[in-house]
């Protein structure tokens, strides 16, 4: 099964920035809150898209490491998180990102995080890339998005 926290992005700087957003759902939630893990993990897949956009979606980004971490609060149902990752240096194959988590009640979490970027496997290359290119289109084709670069 696939988890996929990021519901659609609002703007992209190729190789900078990324804005995203999310709907918290009941069905994510746990004792009434959405659990730090599935917090964290929406924001390495936000920053996860702005990797594997950089990189002509040819790569796979896989979250390596969390050096700052800080969650203010627990979002909860109903809330519309915006996720803003912002590439902070970057190596061929790795990002170094700031990411932030709001809402319009306020801030709710903030990160740095470390993702390496590698090649898909050689056989599922083409397959993997097109299917990353296919999903990135549905999370950006709205004309209330503003996305800013997109190659295709």
């Amino acid at each position: 099964m696939r988890y996929l926290f990021v519901d659609r992005i609002i703007q992209l700087e190729s190789g900078s920035r990324i804005v995203a957003e999310k709907l918290v759902s009941q069905a994510e939630l746990r004792g009434g809150r959405l659990r730090a893990g599935a917090l964290l993990e929406t924001m390495a897949q936000a920053a996860g898209w702005l990797a594997k956009e950089h990189h002509s979606f040819l790569r796979l980004p896989l979250l390596a490491k969390v050096p700052e971490l800080e969650i203010e609060r627990a979002p909860r149902a109903g809330e519309r998180l915006r996720i803003e990752a912002r590439v902070e240096a970057q190596r061929s194959d790795c990002f170094s990102m700031s990411v932030a988590v709001s809402s319009e009640a306020g801030a709710i979490a903030r990160a740095r995080l470390l993702l390496y970027v590698v090649p898909a496997p050689a056989e599922r290359s083409a397959e993997l890339s097109e299917q990353s290119r296919e999903h990135f289109r549905s999370l950006t084709q709205s004309a209330s998005r503003r996305v800013l670069s997109v190659r295709a």
